[in-house]
């Protein structure tokens, strides 16, 4: 699924080879990360599967690869990631630069991370924050007043300052159903959210701040 490392400001030139991004939504979002090696199709490759879910562990290792994959050492931080876990070093990087915390503890107390755990809109939402930060954007402006949105309080307390911060500066929109919008941040995040998420991460925040920030850049 994952390969690569996706450069701020690159084209995209060719179609996609997929059977079933043709007419979507975040067809656009999806040549983007495709085109520059982030992201492939699924299965035997014909399809991309834009609304499929995505893991914890898949979006990390995105992250990870897009900052380059840097040399990181194992130190077990969470239970339920091994060593030989295809994401083992992203999410150990994640964690060391405050990107990722867990999402609790075992019975003896360890932390977890829940690789596996399908990824909300919520969680999303505070991964690229935190990201954002790391990357040494300016993620205390653009700050939205989500309360119009129907479902602005079923927002969780420490999701609310990056879901507001990515309303904000334009990385979600909303979810539109029977013509409201909704933040919908427990749903489960598809293939296609994320694509659309990154693509406009890199033309709202990392370009937006490229000249300021150059040398945190590609």
């Amino acid at each position: 699924m994952l390969l690569g490392t996706l450069m701020a400001g690159a084209t995209v030139q060719a179609k996609l080879p997929f059977n079933d991004t043709d007419g979507h939504w975040g067809e656009a979002a999806i040549e983007y990360v495709v085109e520059n090696g982030l992201m492939n199709g699924v299965g035997n490759g014909e399809s991309f599967a834009p609304n499929m879910s995505l893991t914890r562990g898949m979006v990390v290792t995105v992250l990870y690869r897009d900052n380059g994959s840097p040399s990181i050492s194992f130190k077990n931080t969470f239970s339920d990631v091994s060593e030989d876990a295809y994401y083992s070093m992203a999410v150990e990087w994640a964690s060391r630069n405050g990107i990722v915390n867990g999402t609790g503890t075992d019975a003896s107390g360890k932390k977890l991370f829940s690789p596996n755990n399908e990824i909300t809109r919520q969680e999303l939402a505070t991964m690229f924050s935190r990201y954002a930060t790391f990357k040494k954007a300016n993620t205390s402006s653009n700050i939205a007043d989500t309360s119009s949105y129907p479902d602005a309080s079923n927002v969780a307390s420490w999701a609310s300052d990056a879901v507001k911060w990515c309303v904000g500066i334009g990385l979600i929109t909303g979810k539109y159903i029977n013509g409201s919008s909704y933040l919908s941040p427990t749903d489960k995040a598809t293939r296609g959210e994320f694509a659309t998420i990154f693509e406009r991460m890199h033309t709202n925040v990392f370009e937006y701040w490229k000249e300021a920030y150059a040398q945190y850049l590609y």
